[in-house]
């Protein structure tokens, strides 16, 4: 089972197909004409067929990170690729339909916020799902970075550190005009860290701006920088007032004093807090360290689910397994507690058949008129 990514090339058309494959079912008849069926498999599959309008033999690219993965460059210093080559050592490499792969369908390869699971305060396991109109299909194979990271906020301090993190809105990001995610960049939508202190603007900026890691938007006085693909478990909780006392890391608070701005904050380590209530540091991602010792990382405003905010999860308090299963390392969501999570992914999937046929309908440009593929389950 490899777990190399499909290569992503310039030629693909606009015209793909992906049909969904609900399951084959086993149909027993009897001798009085009743049918009896049941499903030869649980879960559901896709089919995917690209078509590519050209592939060169020296395509030139502007940057190393749009050459495709498996690109064999021909001119390293003027970034001319032979796409040609790369997609039929892609398909030979795999020796046709024997082994697997993972593809990334750039138009639908990410869950945000997505629910999926509520807790009952013993249940430590999670599996990534979807909602598909009144189907729920699971989710595998997840593409990112496990951060801590909530979303964006208007008029919000923003610290330049390594905990500023932020995630669009998917509505956001589709309303928005400009450019499109390029067609090498793998998962959306990706997270931003703050690279430059400041204040957010009254509306979400453009993020088309900075559709690719290592780009960059100005969102007011914040400059925000594209990390790339996120993960983040977030979970449903009750976030009370600060108090003295034991302190448990992973736990949220959301403190009525000093605390203008509403602001949610994370323990970072388990602790007592003593004394009287520290002053708040009204910034996403400043650390905030009261009298107990106790450290408070600030997320910003806390999206409200049903009835509580949700608040992301410490990235080390949860495991993420190759079949998309979320796991809480020592406690478990509250009974009731909606359980979010927001990733990439990509489909597994194999080639239809052991032969591919490309036209040569140019000097050094190919065609390949489909290229027929199927999703598996692990």
């Amino acid at each position: 089972m490899g777990s190399t990514t499909f290569p992503k090339f310039g030629g693909l058309t606009y015209s793909t197909f992906k049909k969904p494959i609900a399951g084959r079912s086993h149909v027993s008849t009897s001798s009085g004409g009743k049918e009896l069926r049941y499903p030869a498999w649980p879960l559901n599959k896709w089919s995917f067929e690209l078509q590519f309008e050209y592939l060169s033999e020296r395509e030139r690219y502007n940057a190393i990170g749009q050459v495709p993965n498996v690109a064999a460059l021909v001119d390293s210093t003027n970034l001319i690729a032979n796409d040609w080559a790369a997609l039929n050592g892609f398909f030979l490499a795999r020796q046709g339909s024997l082994d697997s792969w993972l593809f990334d369908d750039t138009n639908d390869d990410s869950i945000a916020q997505a629910q999926i699971g509520i807790g009952d305060g013993s249940t430590l396991s999670f599996q990534a799902v979807r909602q598909i109109g009144e189907f729920t299909e699971t989710i595998q194979n997840l593409n990112g970075t496990q951060v801590l990271a909530g979303t964006w906020s208007a008029n919000l301090p923003v610290a330049a550190t390594s905990n500023a993190f932020i995630i669009p809105t998917v509505d956001s990001i589709q309303r928005q005009s400009g450019l499109q995610v390029p067609w090498q960049t793998q998962g959306w939508p990706n997270y931003y860290r703050c690279t430059t202190a400041g204040t957010t603007g009254a509306s979400e900026p453009n993020w088309r701006l900075a559709p690719a890691p290592g780009m960059t938007v100005t969102d007011g006085s914040v400059v925000w920088t594209n990390i790339g693909v996120p993960i983040v478990a977030y979970v449903e909780t009750t976030t009370l007032d600060w108090t003295t006392g034991a302190k448990l890391a992973n736990t949220a608070i959301k403190p009525l004093v000093n605390n203008a701005g509403g602001y949610t904050y994370v323990c970072l380590t388990n602790g007592t807090s003593t004394g009287s209530n520290p002053t708040w540091t009204q910034q996403l991602g400043a650390t905030v360290v009261d009298s107990g010792s106790v450290s408070w990382l600030c997320i910003g405003k806390a999206q409200v689910g049903a009835i509580n905010p949700i608040v992301p999860q410490l990235a080390g308090f949860y495991t993420l397994s190759s079949t998309g299963l979320l796991t809480f390392a020592t406690t478990p969501p509250a009974i009731n507690a909606q359980v979010f999570l927001t990733s990439g992914f990509y489909f597994r999937c194999r080639f239809n058949d052991d032969v591919q046929e490309f036209e040569n309908f140019m000097n050094r440009f190919w065609r390949l008129g489909k290229l027929d593929f199927q999703s598996i389950i692990l």
